[in-house]
Order: C-alpha cells, then sequence, then structure tokens
C-alpha cells in the first residue's frame, strides 16, 4: 500500500473541507444537538481498549457536545465494565446485549468457500484480506442516519440489521460508531452529527492507517 506524503495542498484542501463545515453550521444554534448517539461493539475483555477510545472521544468533542453512548457486547457486561466506562461519560450511557447467534458468523456461510476467499485475498496483498471481521474502513467512526445505513457486528456484517434495530438503538437517527483502541489526536471544532442533519448526509467515514518507519543505522 502506497501511503500518501505530505503535502501543503492536501493540507490546505482538509482545512478548507473543515471550514466549510464550520460555514454550514453558522446558523445553528449552538445548544442544538442532533438526534444521535455513539455506538461501540465490544466485549468485557477489551475494556482498556475501550477505556482509551471513550477517554479520547469525550476529552477531543462529546465533552462539548453531551451525546449518549450505546455500548452492546454478545454476552452481558460485567459490573466492573460498566463501572469504569460510566465514570468517564457526562451524558446518559446504556448497555445492551447482541445475540450471539446474530453476533456471529451465520451458519448459512461456506465456511470453506469463505476461507478460500481470505486466502486468495492475502496473496493479493488486500488489506484485512485475512480477517473475518467487517474492515475497520466501512465501520469505523462512521456517523450513519440509523434508518438508512448498517453497521456490523464483530464478525459479519449479517448482524447489521440488528444493531441499527437494537431497542437501544431505536430513539436515535443517527449513529457514530467507535472501535476499541482507536486513537483521535486532533481536537474535533464542530458537530458532525448536526452538519449531517443540516446538509442532509447519509453517510460518512474516515480511516487513518498507522505506519511504521524503519530507520537504519
Amino acid at each position: 500500500m502506497t501511503v500518501p506524503k505530505y503535502s501543503h495542498k492536501r493540507h490546505k484542501s482538509m482545512q478548507l473541507t473543515i471550514e466549510r463545515a464550520q460555514e454550514s453550521l453558522r446558523g445553528v444554534p449552538s445548544h442544538h444537538r442532533a438526534n444521535a448517539t455513539f455506538v461501540m461493539l465490544c466485549r468485557n475483555r477489551e475494556i482498556e481498549g475501550v477505556i482509551s477510545s471513550v477517554r479520547q472521544v469525550e476529552d477531543r468533542f462529546n465533552d462539548n457536545y453531551g451525546y449518549p453512548w450505546v455500548f452492546l457486547n454478545d454476552e452481558p457486561f460485567t459490573e466492573e465494565f460498566k463501572r469504569r466506562v460510566s465514570v468517564l461519560i457526562k451524558s446518559p450511557v446504556h448497555f445492551g446485549v447482541i445475540p450471539p447467534d446474530v453476533w456471529n458468523q451465520p451458519d448459512w456461510i461456506d465456511e470453506e468457500k469463505a476461507a478460500a476467499g481470505r486466502k486468495k485475498m492475502v496473496e493479493e496483498m488486500i488489506i484485512y484480506g485475512a480477517s473475518r471481521k467487517t474492515p475497520p474502513i466501512l465501520t469505523s467512526n462512521t456517523p450513519a442516519r440509523a434508518n438508512d445505513v448498517h453497521a456490523s457486528c464483530e464478525d459479519t456484517a449479517t448482524c447489521a440489521d440488528s444493531t441499527r434495530e437494537h431497542e437501544l438503538m431505536l430513539p436515535y437517527r443517527y449513529y457514530w460508531r467507535i472501535e476499541p483502541d482507536v486513537d483521535y489526536f486532533c481536537d474535533l471544532n464542530y458537530d458532525p452529527f448536526t452538519y449531517m442533519e443540516v446538509n442532509k448526509k447519509v453517510y460518512g467515514a474516515s480511516l487513518l492507517f498507522v505506519v511504521s518507519f524503519g530507520w537504519g543505522g
């Protein structure tokens, strides 16, 4: 994969995009909030990564906006998990369960055929080709209109309907899926939920790869 080099032109283009977003919200009252929530699909054992992501989202954005959170698991969250996560968030927090038969890869998938497909993608050097999980590029950090766009569970996109139709998600028009153990390096100084609402957007996504550089001595 070729990593694009930094350029002043690209940086200026990104800055203009942010400025246009801010301009489109100029007439929106500062107290306005979209009907939206954060949602995270995670397991109890991912608590450290969950805490890291939640703390950064709160610090970088949500501490100023107060959007609620929904956490979904394929088994009940432990009391320790709920306590350690809730203490980081000032807004309402909800914990729910997705049935394992919905969360996991469905029985009707031909695993032998799927395995052959993953092997081929590895040979072709397709990123995430070896994983049974839905690639983060499709799902991570994605504000979406809940009635129009599918999120996905850990191992398969087939639980998309069950995510957005989960009883805890039904009250919301938009959601932003957050992944455990993701870093947010910059403050978000406008509301992407309201931006999507005002501009009648349906889907948004962002993805930044972490690249390691080796230095020879």
